[in-house]
C-alpha cells in the first residue's frame, strides 16, 4: 500500500510542479523522509507534531505536503502503516489479534479492529481466516 503511494511520487531530485506552478523536489523530500520516519517508528505514539518536529518543518506545512502527495491524511498515512504491518502479524495463528493491535501502535484494539475493516474491508479475523485458507494471495492486496 505504501510502496504505491510513494511510487506515485516522484523520485528524489525529479523536479514536481505544484499548482502554482513552482517546481518542488523539497517537498518530495520531506515527505520521504516523513513516511520513512513513521515506517520506522509506527508503534510509537506518534503524532503530526512529532514527526515535524524531527523533520524540522512546522506541522501544517508537512500536512499539506503529505496530502498534495500522496492523498491521505496524517493519521490516514501512520494508519496504512500501522495496517500494512497487522497483515504481515496476522499470518501467524498464535498471535492475537489485541496483541497485534498494540504491537503495531493502536492503544485500543476496537479502534484498530476500525480501521482495519475500513482499510481492508474484511474484519481482522476474518483476513486471518482467509489467509489460513489460502484464500489471499499474501503478495496482493487483493482480499
Amino acid at each position: 500500500m505504501i510502496e504505491k503511494t510513494i511510487g506515485r511520487m516522484p523520485a528524489p531530485g525529479e523536479a514536481v510542479t505544484s499548482g502554482t506552478g513552482r517546481k518542488n523536489s523539497a517537498g518530495t523530500y520531506i515527505v520521504r523522509k516523513a513516511v520513512k520516519y513513521i515506517q520506522e517508528n509506527y508503534r510509537n505514539r506518534l503524532t503530526l507534531a512529532v514527526v515535524a518536529e524531527q523533520l524540522f518543518v512546522s506541522q501544517w506545512h508537512l500536512s499539506k505536503l503529505i496530502n498534495w502527495y500522496t492523498g491521505n491524511s496524517f493519521s490516514e498515512l501512520l494508519n496504512q502503516v500501522r495496517i500494512e504491518e497487522a497483515r504481515k502479524l496476522l499470518k501467524d495463528p498464535k498471535r492475537r489479534v489485541g496483541d497485534i493491535a498494540v504491537e503495531v501502535g493502536f492503544s485500543d484494539s476496537a479502534h484498530f479492529c476500525h480501521v482495519f475493516k475500513r482499510q481492508i474491508g474484511i474484519s481482522a479475523g476474518e483476513y486471518r481466516n482467509r489467509v489460513m485458507k489460502g484464500l489471499i494471495d499474501e503478495e496482493s492486496e487483493e482480499v
